[in-house]
């Protein structure tokens, strides 16, 4: 077991497949192996292409193959704290082939092992004054094997960014920030521009539905949503190019004068 773990813990799309009947996708391919192997991956994608699905596997995956570690996790809101990635996560733990955990371990938005090995999912709301030199909320979540996601990290007030940051100073420390890029400003565009890390640009017209033309993976972006987008907003319009391509837009959807 020790052997498989280790393999494991340096091939996470191989754990993917062996404990899950995954379809998984050169993008997300690259996603997982970019939070193996960088400090920081910066995930700007269109819609409906998996980015909750491979979040959680990816936090599966980390607390499952690191000993000791801590996986935390954040979004804008609590209901998107609660009822999108962590509800995806539940659901990966109730139907892998392979069971991972006792059920007693799971919680809504937390999976206790053990005091120093665990995952959560924290709300990012508190005072204005708390703010200004980071969230105090990430405080005392250190680990030397630590996981921090900012699911739809566009909307992430900067006080968190500035927190995680602060937060995963460890050699074995990852961040991964994913999210429709819908602001050409803010942290999130920042670190996608950044040297400091890794960027992986995913757009609907790369998803295997259009590529191949059919619903080989269901419930994911079709055909029919692309060509009902491209008429609705146009291919030139901001929400296309950040919801559709995976870019980010020259300005806002509602500017009064252009950036350009």
């Amino acid at each position: 077991m020790q052997e498989k773990l280790e393999f494991w813990k340096n091939n996470p799309v191989e754990f993917l497949k062996t404990y899950w009947d995954v379809q998984l996708w050169g993008k997300l391919e690259e996603v997982c192996n970019s939070v193996r192997d960088n400090r920081v991956t910066a995930v700007p994608s269109g819609h409906g292409v998996g980015k909750s699905f491979i979040s959680a596997k990816i936090a599966l995956w980390w607390l499952f193959t690191h000993y000791p570690s801590k996986v935390i996790t954040t979004a804008p809101t609590w209901a998107q704290v609660e009822s999108v990635l962590w509800s995806e996560i539940r659901n990966s733990i109730m139907f892998s082939k392979i069971p991972l955990c006792e059920t007693k371990n799971v919680l809504q938005t937390e999976i206790h092992l053990a005091p120093d090995w665990f995952a959560q999912g924290i709300s990012t709301t508190e005072n204005v004054d708390q703010r200004e030199f980071g969230s105090t909320k990430f405080q005392g979540y250190l680990s030397p094997n630590l996981l921090v996601i900012l699911d739809e990290a566009p909307g992430v007030h900067r006080s968190i960014h500035i927190a995680v940051e602060t937060l995963a100073t460890g050699e074995n420390n990852r961040i991964l920030e994913i999210g429709n890029p819908t602001s050409p400003s803010g942290p999130f565009y920042d670190k996608c521009y950044s040297n400091n890390a890794h960027k992986i640009s995913i757009s609907c017209l790369d998803h295997p539905n259009i590529t191949s033309g059919k619903e080989v993976i269901p419930g994911a972006v079709t055909i029919d949503w692309l060509k009902r987008m491209k008429e609705e907003w146009g291919e030139g319009s901001p929400l296309y190019k950040a919801k559709v391509l995976g870019e980010f837009p020259d300005e806002t959807e509602d500017s009064l004068i252009p950036l350009s």
